[in-house]
């Protein structure tokens, strides 16, 4: 069970018990993880239960913007992706022409940017990354 407090209200939400909620936003959006041996992401929103991904998470836990906007690491081969809209995308797919490629979504701000950790695609390199969105 989660508990919000909005204002002088405080109510409840009904997760399941495989519920492991990692983030909220201003609009009480919440994310996190479900299941018990195999977890996977979920937002949480307004009563309904949406599964962002069908593929195990791997690292970090979800995090949520003030937009809605999702960031996690699932398992191959999907990798760090964005969801937004109703739709996940992979971020590699958005890195086209980069020796990089992102290992984890770390992060997002309320911007859009997104904290992670990017290596060479030969391997030998690795770091930290800030991804900005282009408008």
């Amino acid at each position: 069970m989660l508990v919000l407090w909005r204002g002088s209200a405080i109510s409840t939400v009904a997760l399941t018990s495989e519920a492991r909620p990692s983030d909220m936003n201003e609009r009480g959006q919440v994310v996190g993880l479900l299941g018990t041996s195999q977890l996977v992401p979920f937002l949480w929103e307004e009563g309904q239960t949406t599964i962002l991904a069908p593929e195990a998470w791997t690292s970090p836990e979800p995090r949520v913007n003030d937009s809605g906007q999702v960031v996690y690491t699932s398992g191959s081969p999907v990798g760090p992706s964005v969801w937004q809209n109703g739709r996940s995308t992979p971020l590699n797919r958005r890195l086209t022409g980069s020796e990089w490629d992102l290992v984890s979504a770390d992060d997002i701000n309320n911007a859009g940017q997104i904290i992670g950790v990017a290596r060479t695609r030969t391997g030998n390199r690795m770091g930290v990354v800030v991804l900005t969105p282009v408008r």
